[in-house]
């Protein structure tokens, strides 16, 4: 039996990320520009090296309360994602509203974009049918 490889993969957690974590007097990390081009690397070297079906997944909530991203920029992000992603002919697992529910509901706290036990199991629910359906294609 041939075996099936996907790798799923995002690149937008750390991108909005401001300097000395502190989104007011920081730098930003990656602008959205560098923060396409960087993605557009990654997708092509992924490519140039596995024969793994692709599936990138939109990053998670951030909290209004985090220290060191806004959480206006998360979807921005995203959005820079979803279009170089569907350029490229990559699925996309959009997933960002529900991650919203999910960390009010399990996350760690109003100020962390972690989650707990219970909040991580819901995001596997969230990606594992994707994968697994995209497997099914190939």
């Amino acid at each position: 039996m041939e075996r099936k490889i996907g790798i799923l993969f995002n690149l937008t957690r750390g991108c909005g990320i401001y300097g000395n974590r502190d989104k007011i007097k920081g730098t930003i990390t990656y602008l959205l520009q560098a923060y396409g081009q960087n993605l557009e690397e990654l997708e092509r070297i992924l490519k140039a090296n596995t024969p793994a079906k692709l599936i990138f997944v939109t990053t998670t909530y951030v909290p209004v309360n985090e220290s060191d991203r806004f959480f206006e920029d998360v979807p921005k992000y995203n959005e820079i994602a979803k279009t170089v992603m569907k350029k490229n002919g990559v699925i996309v697992n959009d997933i960002y509203q529900k991650y919203i529910a999910i960390h009010l509901k399990n996350g760690l706290r109003d100020n962390d974009v972690h989650y707990n036990k219970d909040g991580y199991k819901e995001l596997n629910e969230l990606i594992a049918p994707m994968l697994n359906k995209a497997l099914e294609k190939l």
